[in-house]
């Protein structure tokens, strides 16, 4: 009897023993090496990045050159984070080499302006600076990038002066008119050397920052005394060769024109019923009831016109604008080019 169950034991012992060899070795069968290079959305390698596996507390984090290495499953999901970057989830799905661009944070772009010495977050800032980014500017159709800002930034004011295609005149002003014997223009920065709006195109800017009081225009000097305009330009990014191309077509035409009696008929019963009102006795100075009747019943209109000048010298006019953009980079050279064509008739006739 003994020895029955001394065997039986003894097997269980064993069963035992071989399961919990087993277990880690299965365990670790299922683990793959994955590396890979974490670097920014400008090609540069990003330092102390986070990587971690979905629902385990243990994790890496990149070297100075953002590189990493870490043990996980094919199932495991990879969590990359970093301060003031978008938090990215990469599904591992058998792969052993995953390389990464993390984006900079929507939320964070929005609390950083450019001022005359780099960039600040807004909350930092004591000075009164406006911003606003391209995104917003070119939900706009325009061909003047001043014509963007019309309403956008307090403490600018923006008036067009003419309406002439391509020489509209536009003038800008930061919070007034500062002088009435000199150029109330506020200074234009464009990447750092002075410029002007009206010579970019609106597709390639990037974010335009308006210095307003002495205090975040004072690196500029007696120059900024009506404000500066700090205007930024896409750049190019590392990476593959982007090419876009970007279409629109509209109409332009006169707006908030006088509401103008053109009918004959109308003009002299109007005209004299205003000598009546004004006590005008000289039946000369008012045309007879013939001629308003010769008018109304003309069959000729020829001898007896209607004519609306404000048809004969304005116009509907299309619109159309082609953008052309090639961007990328490599080997350290970053590149952004943006052509474009404006094709806008002017509203008036008889002009070009």
């Amino acid at each position: 009897m003994i020895t029955p169950m001394t065997k039986t034991v003894g097997k269980g012992l064993l069963l035992f023993s071989l399961m919990s060899m087993s277990a880690p070795a299965v365990l670790a069968q299922s683990q793959i090496k994955i590396s890979g290079k974490v670097s920014s959305s400008t090609g540069e390698p990003l330092a102390g990045v986070t990587v971690q596996i979905k629902g385990v507390k243990n994790g890496t984090v990149t070297d100075g050159a953002g590189n990493y290495q870490i043990l996980a499953r094919d199932i495991d999901v990879l969590i990359f984070s970093l301060v003031g970057k978008e938090k990215t989830e990469v599904q591992v799905d058998k792969k052993d080499h995953i390389n990464l661009v993390l984006q900079e944070s929507s939320s964070l772009i929005d609390e950083v302006v450019v001022v005359g010495y780099g960039t600040q977050k807004k909350s930092n800032l004591t000075g009164a600076v406006a911003a606003v980014d391209g995104k917003v500017l070119n939900k706009r159709i325009a061909t003047n990038p001043t014509q963007l800002l019309q309403g956008r930034m307090p403490g600018l004011r923006v008036t067009q002066g003419s309406g002439e295609a391509g020489n509209e005149n536009v003038n800008l002003q930061v919070r007034g008119l500062g002088s009435y014997g000199a150029s109330s223009a506020p200074l234009v920065i464009v990447d750092g050397i002075p410029g002007s709006l009206e010579n970019l195109n609106p597709q390639a800017i990037e974010n335009i920052t308006v210095l307003k009081d002495a205090a975040s225009a004072a690196i500029y000097g007696a120059r900024a005394a009506n404000g500066v305009i700090l205007v930024t330009t896409k750049q190019g990014k590392a990476g593959k060769t982007q090419l876009s191309y970007d279409y629109n077509v509209g109409i332009t035409k006169a707006s908030a024109l006088p509401d103008l009696v053109y009918n004959s008929v109308d003009y002299m019963t109007l005209y004299n019923q205003a000598n009546k009102n004004s006590g005008v006795t000289n039946p000369n100075a008012s045309f007879s009831q013939e001629m308003i009747d010769a008018y109304k019943n003309a069959t000729d209109k020829r001898l007896y016109p209607d004519f609306n000048w404000l048809d004969a010298v304005f116009r509907t006019v299309p619109v159309q604008t082609h953008n052309l953009s090639l961007s990328g980079g490599a080997g350290g050279t970053n590149y952004n080019v943006i052509l474009g064509y404006v094709n806008q008739p002017d509203i008036m006739i008889g002009t070009s």
